[in-house]
């Protein structure tokens, strides 16, 4: 069976028409003779009905002055997520008439710790994912999400979310569980590039390949086209991971080769990244003596 994994971000999912052509992504592979497995961020962005972000505003507009309890803001959050699975499932049904089922993070098999808010995946069960296969499902999973083995109060799992990023993070994941073929990710842009084309528009080019190393070094320094710990699991197993616009037919850019695997490869730049609201701050003391006096309060 050659799996791969699909991921789509709450953009390529946002309307009606991108929900399609991301289906259309997923019916193309099915036809080419692999088995996908579908991970599916929260519509849209802030502001649309369903986003992430939107969702805490509702809670939090309950009552500024009274906290939100970690534990009820991870069971709101969810919800983009568990509605774009549903939609998703229905949209490749709708497409092809291939069986599809949509799976939560707990169905899905994905087992968190308790911290609420920024929980660490610690196992998956890959059963439920494979049984589907097996039976020639089509998964669709919502990322971003799991639960707890446990939990004190009736003995059944918690719902937890991941953090930012989150569902890129249950793509390497899911895909290093079931030992998938390739994983692939599919966002806003044409693949990993040299800048940020917001910033500097069309001088920016899609990079063919990078390694994982150089990747993940620029996600944690800014670039924010794939989750830095999707990454490190993807290299913890030796697993491509591909980055790719729904809508287009360039092949994007392919995560792979460890630095240490190709030392010719020694490039001085790969890209220019950038954190805004980050000031650097560099203080130079000719000598000893000029030091300021520092008084204890």
């Amino acid at each position: 069976m050659r799996i791969i994994v699909q991921k789509f971000g709450g953009t390529s999912v946002a309307t009606r028409e991108k929900l399609f052509i991301a289906a259309q992504r997923v019916v193309r592979a099915k036809r080419e003779g692999y088995a996908p497995v579908v991970v599916v961020s929260a519509p849209g962005r802030k502001g649309d009905p369903y986003a992430t972000d939107t969702l805490i505003s509702l809670a939090k507009d309950i009552d500024p002055q009274v906290p939100v309890e970690p534990r009820e803001l991870d069971l709101l959050m969810t919800c983009g997520e568990i509605i774009s699975i549903a939609l998703m499932a229905q949209a490749i049904k709708a497409l092809s008439g291939y069986k599809t089922i949509a799976l939560t993070g707990g169905q899905a098999g994905i087992y968190t710790d308790g911290n609420f808010g920024n929980a660490r995946i610690v196992r998956i069960d890959p059963t439920p994912i494979l049984e589907a296969l097996q039976k020639d499902y089509i998964p669709v999973v919502a990322g971003f999400q799991g639960v707890t083995e446990h939990f004190k109060l009736g003995g059944h799992g918690q719902i937890t979310t991941l953090g930012r990023g989150g569902s890129d993070t249950t793509a390497g994941a899911v895909a290093a569980a079931l030992k998938a073929e390739a994983c692939e990710i599919y966002t806003d842009v044409e693949g990993v590039m040299t800048a940020d084309p917001r910033i500097v528009g069309n001088k920016a080019k899609v990079l063919p390949s990078v390694t994982y190393e150089e990747v993940s070094e620029m996600a944690h320094l800014g670039a924010k086209v794939v989750h830095p710990r999707c990454v490190e699991i993807a290299m913890d197993h030796r697993i491509p991971v591909w980055v790719k616009k729904p809508d287009s037919e360039n092949l994007g850019t392919v995560i792979r080769e460890r630095a240490s695997d190709l030392p010719e490869k020694m490039f001085r730049f790969t890209g220019v990244t950038n954190l805004p609201y980050v000031a650097h701050l560099k203080v130079h003391v000719a000598h000893q003596d000029d030091l300021p006096e520092i008084q204890w309060l």
